[in-house]
């Protein structure tokens, strides 16, 4: 398995979907140019179960967005720091948070920093393999969640990439000509108005259909954000 050594010559998506055919486990880094921000997609089995990056929000902050006490988040990120556990895991069995709602904050958490990382202009690829799989707090990520929509070659044409960006400012209910910050602004407040459990007693058809919508802003973002 031969992954290029620049985002620039590919795209998050086929890298994805080069490690997730090769089964492979391990971290998948990107080490952006100039300041050098690093960012780590770890894997299983060749799909993604965490995601490190110093973009997006963190554990904590989603939670809260979904009611969790701040002071219980507070104190439960101390004791995981303190004992070198997972945030997730410590909030589960200490603090008796329900794991299915960890779960679902860690996926879309998760779903979100993969949007910011596929924004990248170029960024250096390094994949170390593992012998055992990294620590997680969710399952890995289904093969629809990981590659579905994701972008699998870079489209270099001008026009093209100028309709892409009017129908992704649309999805997300801004001009075409917002800057970066009008962008991120629209895409958390999408993001957090699509949340599963803003609306958790919906039937599974509506859940359904408020998922698409979520792949679709998540989409938008990363449209925006790259060109």
């Amino acid at each position: 398995m031969q992954l290029p050594g620049r985002l620039r010559d590919t795209t998050l998506g086929d890298v994805l979907g080069t490690l997730h055919r090769g089964g492979a486990t391990g971290v998948l880094e990107l080490t952006e140019p100039g300041f050098g921000a690093v960012h780590r997609v770890y894997l299983a089995g060749g799909s993604v179960t965490a995601c490190e990056s110093p973009r997006g929000l963190r554990l904590s902050e989603w939670l809260l967005r979904d009611g969790v006490d701040a002071a219980v988040l507070r104190q439960s990120l101390q004791q995981a720091v303190a004992a070198g556990e997972l945030h997730g895991r410590v909030l589960v069995t200490r603090w008796e948070i329900d794991e299915k709602r960890v779960d679902r904050a860690l996926r879309a958490q998760i779903l979100a920093r993969l949007s910011v990382l596929e924004g990248l202009a170029d960024a250096t690829l390094r994949f170390r393999a593992a012998i055992r799989p990294p620590r997680s707090s969710t399952a890995p990520l289904g093969t629809e969640e990981m590659l579905a929509g994701r972008r699998r070659r870079r489209v270099r044409s001008v026009a093209v990439e100028e309709t892409g960006r009017a129908k992704a400012a649309a999805c997300l209910g801004i001009p075409a000509s917002a800057d970066r910050a009008t962008v991120t602004r629209a895409f958390r407040r999408l993001v957090a108005d699509h949340h599963p459990d803003r609306n958790a007693r919906d039937g599974e058809a509506a859940i359904q259909k408020r998922n698409a919508e979520l792949r679709a802003i998540v989409e938008a973002y990363r449209v925006l954000v790259a060109s």
